[in-house]
């Protein structure tokens, strides 16, 4: 699963349930509605980094927080689980500018 707060594109607490089935998992929508800043989620979630903002200055990308949101910081949260494991690992991070 995922959960993001506060990030990018994301403004209120947004969960996204993964099938742990076999198989391929779409994320659709139209322009602006937030697709890439899921998957941005997920790659600051694990590096704490966003590869692509490496070299730009905060005015010119945005910044980590969404403009829109009250919260007192952006939020992520991956909860991740094994082939053949019981339970799952829950990665938590919190991004403040």
């Amino acid at each position: 699963a995922l959960e993001v707060e506060a990030f990018r594109g994301i403004g209120e607490r947004t969960r996204l349930e993964f099938n742990t089935e076999p198989g391929l998992t779409l994320i659709v929508g139209s322009n602006g509605c937030g697709k890439s800043s899921l998957a941005e989620a997920v790659e600051v979630g694990f590096t704490g980094v966003l590869d692509r903002m490496i070299n730009k200055t905060k005015s010119s990308s945005g910044g980590w927080r969404n403009l829109h949101s009250t919260a007192p910081a952006a939020e992520l949260v991956l909860e991740l689980c094994a082939e053949g494991q019981t339970g799952s690992l829950v990665l938590n991070r919190t991004v403040l500018d």
